[in-house]
């Protein structure tokens, strides 16, 4: 079964990421994400839409820890995908 890209998710959200210590590449330039930041268990791309509640959410859950962030139109002018998961945060 295909993936299809969910056209309710607007070029303009932001997708957010948290970000576990060895999840964070720093140098004396900048302080970024690494490549796998961004991965789940599956392999796959995982990230929550940014919205208050979403954001309110993930500090609870995740206090104290940065968070990334991409937006959806970059992801889609690179060829992902974008689309909601059906679960949701506990």
């Amino acid at each position: 079964m295909a993936i299809v890209d969910d056209a309710t998710i607007s070029n303009e959200d932001l997708l957010l990421r948290i970000l576990l210590e060895d999840w964070i590449t720093s140098t004396e330039a900048e302080t970024r994400p690494n490549s796998l930041a961004f991965l789940d268990s599956n392999f796959e791309n995982s990230c929550f839409i940014s919205n208050e509640q979403s954001f309110t959410e993930l500090q609870r859950l995740f206090p104290g820890r940065p968070a990334a962030g991409v937006p959806v139109e970059v992801l889609r002018a690179k060829g992902f995908v974008v689309a909601a998961s059906t679960s949701r945060m506990p």
